[in-house]
């Protein structure tokens, strides 16, 4: 175990606070006043066809590009949910106005057998 707590020997960082891709906004501030003003983020299915299910509604994020914060090429390796939280975590670093040099990147582990990495772009 490395001096700094670390198994492998690279500094960890943890950041805290609050980022937000939902139905009801891209970010914390548009999710919470919508959320505030009694929104439902639920509308017709648009992400696939729905003809033969029983429900024709749910809470889909929509507008959500998510090269917006992540490379092209990573994207498309990415499950959607990925992008999701991906986008959140970056926005949640720009917030807190952190500079490339200080966070290089962040690291999301769904599970054992799903890592990612992208870059902070600020």
């Amino acid at each position: 175990m490395a001096d700094n707590g670390s198994l492998n020997g690279r500094r960890r960082v943890v950041v805290t606070g609050m980022g937000a891709v939902s139905p009801l906004g891209l970010d914390v501030q548009t999710t919470w006043e919508r959320l505030l003003a009694g929104e439902s983020g639920a509308t017709e299915i648009t992400h696939f066809d729905h003809t033969d299910y029983k429900v024709h509604f749910a809470c889909e994020v929509k507008d959500f590009d998510p090269t917006n914060w992540i490379d092209r090429k990573d994207a498309r390796r990415m499950d959607r949910f990925a992008h999701l939280v991906l986008a959140a975590a970056i926005a949640r670093c720009a917030k807190r106005s952190m500079r490339r040099a200080s966070l290089r990147s962040i690291q999301f582990v769904a599970s054992k057998s799903f890592t990612s990495q992208a870059k902070c772009t600020l």
